[in-house]
């Protein structure tokens, strides 16, 4: 699955994160977290743990990785059971290192959620859509951000080989204790409705996802706990993951 939009700020990698804990947690671990970004992004700074090779050194050995036992050295294991390959400092990755990575992964894990950059019209995340079979779109209740994913959404579902993915794919109304643009809720659901989207969620606000510093599930309240792990199940309902 993919989380993504093309604006940042949108809450990209904590939804990444806290969508991947769930999984591990609820299904048994045996689930990846990894940043597809040109350059390094916000990943590891967001999780448990650090890994001394991490996305940067995958970058070089993934022809040689087809294991768990052998890509546990660039991952860093989370309270949740989740597996997060983040980057370990400044990086460049292309279109082409998509397939290679995945290639890796579909050997080593069941469930893999992908965190994106925000340029929808790079060859990185047309290749990593094609390799996605559930869409996740954080949206804050702002119009600069709400703007922007419809407009992601419409470009997706002009598309044919993206559009079924907007039909499957699963928009988490977020909260992040910033001023929400009044009257917006309504119009941003109806919006929403018109494209198609079929599962519309709401998180609410969490001290736990609003700084800058690890993600740890049992930090968040017991309504984040219910909230995300309807997500979650939304998810999964959208591609039957068993």
């Amino acid at each position: 699955m993919t989380v993504a939009d093309d604006k940042g700020g949108s809450g990209k990698t904590p939804t990444a994160v806290t969508v991947g804990g769930f999984f591990a947690w609820l299904k048994g671990g045996l689930t990846l977290v990894w940043e597809a970004t040109a350059a390094e992004g916000t990943l590891a700074a967001r999780t448990e743990g650090r890994s001394s090779r991490g996305l940067n050194q995958l970058l070089k050995d993934a022809e040689q990785v087809r294991t768990p036992g052998v890509l546990s050295s660039y991952v860093t294991d989370q309270t949740s059971y989740a597996q997060v390959l983040g980057s370990t400092g400044k990086r460049v990755m292309t279109g082409d290192d998509v397939p290679r990575l995945t290639e890796v992964f579909d050997h080593t894990h069941r469930i893999i959620v992908t965190d994106t950059g925000n340029d929808p019209e790079s060859s990185l995340f047309t290749n990593v859509l094609a390799k996605t079979d559930a869409l996740v779109v954080p949206v804050p209740v702002r119009a600069d951000h709400a703007n922007k994913a419809l407009s992601f959404l419409h470009d997706l579902r002009g598309q044919p080989e993206t559009a079924g993915l907007v039909k499957r794919a699963t928009v988490v109304i977020t909260n992040d204790g910033k001023r929400q643009t009044p009257g917006l809720a309504d119009d941003l659901l109806r919006s929403l409705d018109e494209l198609g989207v079929e599962s519309i969620m709401h998180v609410p606000y969490d001290p736990a996802l609003d700084n800058d510093g690890p993600i740890v599930l049992e930090d968040l309240s017991r309504e984040s706990h219910v909230a995300w792990t309807k997500v979650t199940a939304a998810i999964a309902a959208s591609i039957n993951v068993k």
